[in-house]
């Protein structure tokens, strides 16, 4: 092994001694003296340094954040901007279609009604029918039922009704085909409804999930929603159930 020489320094013993004695005497001053001096080679710490980086790269110590704002993409952004609307549209659409379904209800069951109150015509009318030319009371009585029988025909508020309910389930329809096709990605439990936060719920009996607020975002009270329906199959739900995952 080869040294490097010492250079401004006497060959003589006692002259290099005495040079050495003379830096540790400065080194020393320039301490507190509170600590034990310890001088080691450092040959090898250009080395370590390489070792952390390298275990930081294998451990994953460097977090990157997600929306970057050096790396924006346009794009991206537009999809999330639309994803924001749509989720509002999708929204109001199902509290609309509710509302037309209350409506369809409320004429179908007034139509019932009325088939019964034509069902109780007809079985006066088939009684009283030998009659009819017989006392002008009875005619005037028949006439006018006949008359009501052709105004409740002319009524046309449940087919309106059940028109527009239609036409408002197609168009809902297409955002749940968009939901449908968006789950093909969706590779990590997000609620296909809000695509924000996580599924944990699901209807009972359809089995659709979706995460709790938006599964009872139309009751008042958690876990008695008889009158709403499942926002994908709008079936009518009996409970929201907890979902668990193994």
């Amino acid at each position: 092994m080869e040294y490097a020489y010492v250079t401004g320094y006497s060959n003589d013993s006692d002259n290099l001694f005495s040079t050495l004695a003379s830096a540790g005497n400065e080194m020393m001053d320039t301490l507190d003296g509170s600590e034990p001096v310890s001088v080691v080679q450092n040959t090898y710490k250009k080395t370590i340094e390489i070792k952390e980086i390298i275990m930081d790269c294998l451990q994953g110590t460097e977090i990157l954040p997600i929306n970057d704002k050096d790396y924006k993409n346009k794009d991206v952004d537009e999809i999330i901007s639309k994803m924001d609307e749509f989720s509002e549209t999708f929204h109001r659409l199902q509290n609309e279609l509710d509302e037309l379904h209350k409506l369809y209800n409320h004429e179908y069951k007034s139509t019932q009604e009325n088939i019964a109150k034509l069902d109780t015509t007809i079985h006066y009318m088939k009684v009283m029918n030998e009659e009819y030319d017989k006392d002008e009371t009875i005619t005037e009585i028949m006439d006018k039922m006949n008359f009501y029988a052709g105004k409740i025909k002319e009524n046309d508020k449940l087919k309106v009704a059940k028109d527009n309910y239609t036409t408002k389930r197609k168009e809902l329809n297409s955002y749940l085909y968009f939901i449908q096709n968006l789950n093909k990605w969706n590779i990590s439990a997000i609620c296909p409804i809000c695509i924000t936060d996580k599924i944990d719920s699901y209807c009972n009996p359809c089995g659709h999930t979706a995460c709790k607020k938006c599964l009872v975002r139309n009751s008042s009270i958690a876990n008695n929603v008889n009158h709403n329906k499942c926002p994908i199959c709008r079936e009518y739900v009996m409970d929201i159930r907890k979902l668990y995952f193994i």
